[in-house]
């Protein structure tokens, strides 16, 4: 087993790489196929066309190595169970601290965000154009914060859930955000036996779908 361990790390690093580029390239064909309002002015006048949106090379080359760098340190503290502070006012709370997996998706959303707000930065076009990218980017990344979605907001839950405060969670009280908790999937994350979980507990519980 031990000698297969060099081999299955060599395919997770070529999987993680192939992921990266996957996810660049997606990134670039959305922005160029971002709806600038063309769309709907073409309903009224047929002749309006969608601005071609073309990248600065040098910008868009310096761009991607950044992302790789990143993204490939965040996956390394990811597999030492390290869980990324984050400054944002968002995601700077305890409890985003106290949650690895929410703290590592708060990052992530952190490391796309700036990633592509430097796409649109890196936009050749005129002024107007490149305005409205950046403002459609903005309110894009905005939307899609795991802030805004209680199952990925690790503060929220500790507020709605931990109704004694003490930062750990009884049976009763999950069972108030999460009806379908069972004692026996409650009792299969209770990895220390005492009758309570804590937040890396619940959100292992979230990764794996065995709490919904």
């Amino acid at each position: 087993m031990a000698q297969d361990s060099p081999d299955i790390w060599t395919q997770s690093a070529q999987q993680f790489q192939q992921t990266l580029g996957e996810n660049w390239t997606k990134a670039l064909e959305s922005m160029r196929n971002m709806d600038l309002g063309a769309g709907a002015a073409a309903l009224v006048n047929p002749e309006v066309k969608q601005p071609e949106i073309s990248f600065s090379p040098e910008k868009l080359k310096e761009l991607q190595q950044q992302y790789m760098t990143e993204a490939a340190s965040l996956w390394s503290q990811g597999l030492k169970g390290a869980a990324p502070h984050s400054d944002d006012k968002r995601f700077c709370a305890q409890a985003w601290d106290a949650n690895p997996a929410a703290a590592f998706s708060a990052s992530t959303y952190l490391l796309n965000s700036r990633t592509l707000m430097g796409m649109a930065d890196a936009v050749q076009a005129d002024d107007k154009t490149r305005a409205r990218i950046r403002f459609a980017v903005e309110q894009l990344t905005a939307a899609a914060a795991p802030s805004n979605f209680m199952a990925f907001n690790a503060e929220a839950q500790k507020k709605a859930i931990d109704t004694n405060g003490d930062g750990m969670y009884s049976f009763p009280e999950l069972t108030v955000a999460y009806p379908d908790m069972t004692e026996e999937v409650f009792t299969t994350l209770d990895a220390s036996g005492d009758g309570l979980l804590d937040a890396t507990e619940v959100a292992a519980g979230v990764e794996a779908g065995t709490i919904v």
